[in-house]
């Protein structure tokens, strides 16, 4: 399966990660599990939307975890070609977030 999206259209990202984390700048595909692994969680159109699934996977939480939403940017492999389908490449990509409230 993949997924298909307008890199014109702006994305938020949710991500997750540990909550005793700092910063985080390490993209994981499986839970994170050490300080500065982050996981993607889910692309969505608006900031509200992001918001809204973050603050509702913090309230299901064991408290290991925690849920922030960062602006998310395609990082593409396909040079001048066009596709419709991203590469193996293609990831969300962001600049280290500070994560200290």
């Amino acid at each position: 399966m993949s997924i298909t999206f307008d890199p014109n259209t702006l994305l938020y990202a949710v991500v997750e990660y540990l909550k005793a984390s700092k910063h985080i700048y390490d993209p994981v595909d499986t839970k994170p599990e050490q300080d500065g692994q982050y996981r993607l969680v889910c692309l969505a159109v608006s900031s509200d939307e992001a918001w809204y699934v973050a603050n509702l996977l913090r309230a299901l939480s064991d408290g290991t975890y925690w849920y922030s939403v960062c602006v998310a940017e395609s990082k593409s492999c396909l040079g001048d070609n066009v596709q419709d389908t991203p590469c193996d490449d293609q990831i969300i990509e962001s600049e280290p977030l500070d994560l200290v409230p």
